[in-house]
């Protein structure tokens, strides 16, 4: 426990003294100033926005800790269908708000029902994005049943927890290491306009805080001989950072841009792990998690559109349990600059 803390304070000094050195030493001074043949800005700075797509979230949870094992496993799924949002900014500052589309979801009664809300906020110039998120998941099916429950064929029901609750929140930035020439306001949030192609050098950290409860045990009863010796997991919650390098190429032609980013790196989490009327454990470890961004569209004076994917993966290995979470969103938005 004392380790964790010490880490968590260490995650927190070092992102702080990265930050000040930046933005109060001469070199970046001289970094801020933009150049105009690749950045421009835009007079108007109020806009909305509009969001529509999917966003896909697996939980898969495994009697063993090693990445390719083919040991016992259940994968919860949200029976979501696609997510609605809208988004209002001023300036540097964002709001935005997500939740389901009711009637677009898979069959109720088969499936069962999820509800899903989102909220963030965040601020963002040419050299950094912070960003704060709540979400919430709350109803999932298991997607796996042949492997979970014996006797289960295509003509049953998939089993249906509507009891099981996911969370993350947190904070999250971004930084950006070649502001003179790359802008992160034109490539996450389009208020400003990418005028010609440039590389850019980027770091992601975040701290979180991700629950998984429900009201009776998470683990299938026909599988609970593989897990912990027969005791019952109801609830895991993880706490941590992240911290990862990155790389960006913005592709601009005249309006349009194409904008891959990728971020690969380590972790540290405390990890507990809380069981029916058996107590609990608890542990601290590095993880792995790697991410994959992709921005395309259109941006001009007062009138843009894009779409935006993103995949993220993070494996959350302990002795004999791995938890697994994948995020796969894919949105597209429509929205005008006044």
């Amino acid at each position: 426990m004392a380790l964790f803390s010490r880490m968590k304070k260490s995650f927190f000094t070092i992102i702080s003294l990265i930050f000040i050195f930046l933005v109060t030493s001469n070199v970046a001074y001289a970094s801020f100033k933009v150049d105009s043949l690749y950045i421009k800005p835009f007079s108007r700075k109020f806009s909305t926005r509009i969001l529509f797509g999917v966003k896909e979230l697996s939980i898969s949870i495994k009697s063993s800790s090693k990445l390719m094992s083919k040991s016992p496993s259940v994968i919860l799924k949200p029976n979501n269908g696609f997510i609605g949002g809208v988004g209002v900014s001023f300036r540097n500052i964002l709001l935005s708000y997500y939740s389901n589309v009711s009637g677009t979801e898979l069959n109720d009664s088969r499936y069962g029902k999820t509800s899903i809300s989102d909220y963030q906020v965040n601020l963002t110039n040419r050299f950094f994005y912070i960003s704060g998120f709540h979400r919430t998941y709350k109803g999932f099916y298991v997607s796996n049943p042949k492997e979970s429950y014996s006797g289960w064929t295509e003509e049953m029901q998939y089993p249906k927890r509507s009891d099981i609750d996911y969370t993350t929140k947190g904070i999250e930035t971004i930084i950006n290491l070649n502001p003179k020439k790359y802008s992160l306001n034109a490539s996450l949030k389009l208020t400003e306009q990418q005028l010609r192609s440039v590389f850019s050098t980027l770091l992601y950290a975040n701290y979180s805080l991700i629950d998984v409860s429900a009201d009776s045990s998470l683990i299938p009863f026909q599988l609970h001989d593989y897990f912990f010796e027969g005791k019952q997991l109801y609830q895991t919650n993880f706490s941590g950072w992240t911290i990862m390098p990155g790389i960006s190429y913005n592709l601009a032609k005249s309006k349009w841009f194409f904008n891959p980013i990728f971020f690969a790196g380590l972790g540290y989490m405390k990890k507990e792990l809380l069981f029916v009327n058996q107590g609990y454990e608890d542990y601290e470890d590095y993880y792995f998690r790697f991410n994959f961004r992709l921005n395309l569209g259109y941006n001009s004076k007062a009138f843009f559109a894009g779409t935006f994917v993103e995949w993220n993966e993070q494996f959350l290995p302990e002795k004999n349990l791995m938890i697994k979470t994948e995020n796969f969103n894919l949105m597209f938005m429509l929205g005008y600059r006044f």
